[in-house]
């Protein structure tokens, strides 16, 4: 709720920088609750960069063309049905 009022750029960046400070901090240390909060700080990182990819993916695109670019988005998942 708080990042609606902004750009769909602002939470894709605290996204990306709250999941690389949690993967950091995974190799850092060792205490299992430091762990468990570190893991929240990662969620919400992951939960900040892959929801606001669709905001921005909905602004860029044109009216006409917003089902091909969110089908192509799909693309990329593919592989993770695949692999397995």
């Amino acid at each position: 709720k708080l990042m609606e009022r902004k750009s769909p750029i602002t939470p894709i960046i605290l996204g990306n920088i709250l999941t690389a400070l949690g993967l950091l901090c995974y190799g850092l240390t060792f205490n299992k609750f430091i762990i468990c909060l570190i893991t929240v700080v990662f969620s919400i990182g992951e939960l900040l960069m892959f929801s606001s990819t669709d905001a921005l993916t909905d602004l860029l695109a044109k009216d006409n063309m917003k089902g091909a670019y969110f089908g192509a988005m799909g693309f990329n998942k593919l592989g993770n049905v695949i692999a397995p």
